[in-house]
């Protein structure tokens, strides 16, 4: 499966992770803004390091678009093609001690908006 790829998070190894409910973000929303902005939120999930937004626009793929830290829960995406429909996701990370490896979680529920 594709979340069980390397995505670009700088790391040198990666490991698979039991994929437990308690470690996949939670309750992700993708509200339009003007501008050409989307804001993001989710529910703050403890057991991870951090998060991975990823966006897909039209037919393409989904693309890593920022690496937040675990104190975060929410998200502009400032670079939001206009009039565009755009599927957002999130990921969780959690970083092994002592090792660059990182384990990444399955992601959540895809969210689509339409880009103002």
């Amino acid at each position: 499966k594709w979340y069980k790829k390397k995505l670009t998070l700088k790391v040198k190894a990666m490991i698979d992770w039991p994929l437990a409910k308690k470690y996949i973000p939670q309750k992700l929303k993708a509200k339009a803004q003007s501008g050409g902005k989307a804001k993001l939120s989710w529910n703050k999930n403890k057991n991870v390091s951090g998060y991975v937004v990823l966006r897909k626009t039209g037919k393409g793929r989904f693309v890593q678009i920022a690496r937040l830290g675990k104190a975060r829960k929410s998200y502009i995406d400032t670079k939001a093609p206009k009039g565009k429909k755009c599927e957002y996701m999130l990921v969780g990370y959690k970083t092994v001690k002592g090792s660059k490896a990182v384990r990444i979680t399955k992601p959540s529920k895809v969210r689509k908006v339409t880009i103002k």
